[in-house]
């Protein structure tokens, strides 16, 4: 039987990492890799001092996500993973269940953008969210320097531009615009029709 990789992917403060422990609650064998929680660790060890360093770390970071995601789909273990992964990330995401021969399913969170750039405007403001997120100078034990956020106009622009729609595999799309109406027995019967087959 082939095993599941569960892509949890959409738009920036679109629930993602509250969904996933959602999921986790219902399917406990599932494997959570966070690539989030790699770049925390690469924040804090190696901090940055200005955009395009932090950009550089990103990229280092994801590229041991990859790295990981590849091993882990060795040990046979059906897969959660969450990030905004986008149109960029297709080529990577499909090379590797190619050579896993895992299958893959995409949950999309998406909705209105307006709603989903307000909630992506608070989250900076809780406590557990780590502050190198919305810093463009961070490290752990010193200098702390915020950047702005993104206009509406930049969020809806840029999250457009890249596409959270990969659709790779059977594909459930949950509207997350109103955080009192989301289907989650829909998402939870879609996602147990192809995890205890």
């Amino acid at each position: 039987m082939s095993r599941r990789l569960v892509i949890l992917t959409g738009w920036p403060g679109a629930g993602k990492t509250r969904t996933a422990s959602m999921i986790l609650e219902w399917f406990p064998s599932l494997k959570l890799l966070s690539y989030d929680r790699l770049k925390e660790m690469w924040y804090d060890a190696e901090g940055f001092d200005s955009p395009a360093a932090k950009r550089k770390l990103d990229e280092k970071s994801l590229a041991a996500f990859w790295r990981l995601l590849g091993r882990e789909m060795g040990s046979g273990e059906d897969i959660l993973i969450e990030y905004p992964f986008c149109e960029k990330h297709v080529p990577q995401l499909t090379a590797l269940l190619q050579k896993s021969g895992y299958q893959a399913m995409t949950v999309v969170l998406e909705g209105d953008p307006k709603a989903l750039w307000q909630r992506y405007m608070g989250r900076d403001r809780r406590s557990n969210r780590h502050v190198g997120y919305s810093c463009d100078v961070y490290h752990k034990d010193g200098l702390k320097i915020r950047g702005r956020h993104p206009s509406f106009a930049e969020y809806r622009g840029e999250g457009l531009a890249k596409n959270y729609h990969i659709d790779l595999g059977d594909t459930f799309a949950l509207d997350v615009t109103d955080l009192g109406q989301i289907d989650l027995d829909g998402l939870q019967a879609f996602l147990a029709e192809h995890l205890e087959k």
